[in-house]
C-alpha cells in the first residue's frame, strides 16, 4: 500500500492537464495495459458477443499503450477487473488513498456506469452505482475515494467494472492509466473532466 505515504496536493487551477493524466509513483495501477497480462486481469463482462475487439493499442494514450474495446449493441457491456486479479496488485484496500482515476477515449458521447462491491455486497443497494457522461474525445476521470465509501468499504474491494447501459450502436472505448491515487481530485475548468464528490447517483 503506497497512497498513505504521499502528501496531499493542494487544489489549483494551474495544473495542467496532461499532467494529471500521469499516474504517480504512489499510486495502485490497476490499469495501465502495458503487458498482455495486465490486459488479461480485465475482463470481458457480460456475454462473449458484447465485444467485438478487446485488443493493445498505442491509440489515444496518457503513456505507453491502452485498452482498446469495442462494445457491440447489448445489455451491459463491460470490462471489469474481479477480486483476484486487484489482489495482484496490491489494490482491494482504497483506504488510505484520495482518488479513483482514469483515462478514456470515447468515439462518440455515451454514458459509462461504474459499479463497485466490497466483500459484503450482495446486490444493486449493497454496492457502489454511478454514471457518468463522456464526451466525444477523451476524457479523463476522476472520482473521489470519499465518494465511493458512503456505499461501500474501501479496504475491501472485490470487484470493479465500467461498462455501458442497453446500447443500440456500437461503441468503442479506450482506456488508459487507471488507477488509486495518492492525492486529492485536481480542479480543472476543462469539459475533458468529470469529477465526482457526492453521493453515488442512481441510473437504474
Amino acid at each position: 500500500m503506497r497512497c498513505r505515504e504521499t502528501a496531499i496536493f493542494a487544489y489549483g487551477w494551474f495544473i495542467s492537464v496532461i499532467a494529471a493524466h500521469a499516474i504517480a509513483a504512489e499510486d495502485i495501477v490497476i490499469g495501465d495495459f502495458e503487458t498482455e497480462a495486465n490486459v488479461q486481469a480485465w475482463m470481458a463482462h457480460g456475454s462473449e458477443e458484447n465485444i467485438s475487439a478487446y485488443e493493445l493499442t498505442t491509440a489515444h494514450a496518457v503513456s505507453g499503450k491502452t485498452l482498446k474495446a469495442t462494445f457491440q449493441p447489448a445489455k451491459f457491456p463491460g470490462i471489469a477487473i474481479d477480486e483476484q486479479g486487484l489482489q495482484k496488485r496490491n489494490a482491494t484496500n482504497w483506504s488510505d488513498c484520495h482518488t479513483l482515476k482514469f483515462s478514456v477515449h470515447a468515439d462518440s458521447a455515451v454514458d459509462l456506469n461504474i459499479r463497485i462491491d466490497d466483500t459484503k455486497s450482495t446486490g444493486y443497494n449493497t454496492r457502489y452505482n454511478n454514471k457518468i457522461p463522456l464526451k466525444q474525445g477523451a476524457n479523463y476521470i476522476q472520482i473521489s475515494i470519499r465518494s465511493i465509501a458512503q456505499a461501500v468499504d474501501v479496504s475491501a474491494i472485490k470487484f470493479l467494472l465500467l461498462y455501458l447501459s442497453s446500447t443500440k450502436r456500437e461503441h468503442t472505448l479506450t482506456f488508459d492509466s487507471i488507477a488509486i491515487g495518492a492525492s486529492e481530485p485536481l480542479r480543472e475548468k476543462n469539459a475533458a473532466f468529470a469529477s465526482l464528490e457526492a453521493m453515488p447517483v442512481p441510473y437504474r
